[in-house]
């Protein structure tokens, strides 16, 4: 039976990945990986795409990518080929090296910072590194300016289109995103997993029994903080209204307090208004860039945990 044409409109948002043989390990050291974003190197001017973010895990790569007019198996039929000859001539093995064809997801344009930290935060969930700037496998350390940036990867571009400045500050809030967004992603929804990442979630009622029954903050402190984040008169989020920034003001409000400890009925109860309504308004729609900024500043402010520096 032939394969159904991949849809990768132009314009789209993709994520990319691709599995090796047996899902066994095929970037084996440092040489690897400089081999395969040479092959990049050497066949990014045949396309017309916008590069976010890559991600070469051992057994696996993962691409975040904008896709042009043209067209995309050619490349990456061209990128692994490439690749697979050169790798089997440093290793002297035989045989194919890649599984088959890339998979495709296309992704919200709203999604691109959640998808290029998804992309980041790899090296961080396999337990090899406590933070992203420390793993050379992701494109996190080109971002924050320590290793120079390839030329397919236009970091000030990508960067104001997530909402950030190419600037020590604007990386900083980039980093410090990358890594909340994460957190908030495993704390909003535990049992939310890609297939591809090797870790057993826990049910909502254990995670949330793990965190310290007392709060540092209350409900009260994290409303108050908010409300002056966003130049918001006091005891605004209560007020039954759609206006965006009101609405906005709530996400960050449920999603600074969920990061605290606070289950999502607690929440409801406190801004008087139902458990579905609190759900749906952090799962319907993903945080912005600006609302993301807004969340990884207050938990700078309002650290989790004694000792941790406001």
């Amino acid at each position: 039976m032939p394969r159904r044409p991949r849809l990768t409109p132009p314009g789209t948002l993709q994520h990319v990945i691709s599995r090796f043989v047996d899902r066994e390990w095929r970037f084996l050291d440092e040489a690897d990986r400089l081999l395969y974003l040479k092959a990049v190197d050497d066949l990014v001017e045949i396309t017309d795409w916008q590069f976010f973010a890559f991600a070469l895990m051992s057994s696996h790569e993962h691409w975040a990518i904008q896709i042009g007019q043209v067209a995309f198996d050619p490349f990456f039929h061209r990128l692994h080929t490439r690749f697979s000859v050169c790798w089997q001539k440093r290793h002297k093995g035989i045989g194919p090296v890649f599984a088959g064809r890339p998979k495709t997801f296309t992704k919200a344009p709203a999604e691109k910072l959640r998808l290029v930290s998804y992309l980041h935060m790899n090296p961080v969930r396999a337990k090899l590194h406590d933070r992203p700037s420390a793993s050379r496998w992701t494109s996190h350390r080109i971002y924050l300016r320590l290793d120079p940036a390839p030329k397919w990867l236009n970091v000030e571009k990508n960067l104001s289109e997530m909402g950030f400045s190419d600037t020590k500050v604007g990386r900083k809030l980039f980093d410090e995103a990358v890594q909340s967004i994460a957190d908030l992603e495993s704390d909003i929804n535990p049992m939310r997993t890609y297939s591809d990442v090797t870790e057993i979630s826990r049910p909502r009622c254990e995670y949330m029994m793990s965190f310290s029954s007392r709060k540092l903050y209350s409900l009260c402190d994290i409303r108050k903080r908010v409300e002056e984040k966003m130049d918001l008169p006091e005891h605004c989020l209560t007020i039954k209204t759609r206006l965006s920034k009101f609405v906005s003001a709530r996400r960050i409000f449920t999603m600074v307090a969920l990061k605290h400890g606070y289950t999502l009925c607690s929440v409801a109860d406190f801004l008087k208004y139902s458990p579905s309504t609190i759900h749906s308004l952090i799962y319907r729609k993903p945080p912005t860039a600006e609302e993301i900024s807004i969340i990884a500043q207050l938990m700078c402010e309002l650290p989790t945990e004694l000792g941790q520096s406001k």
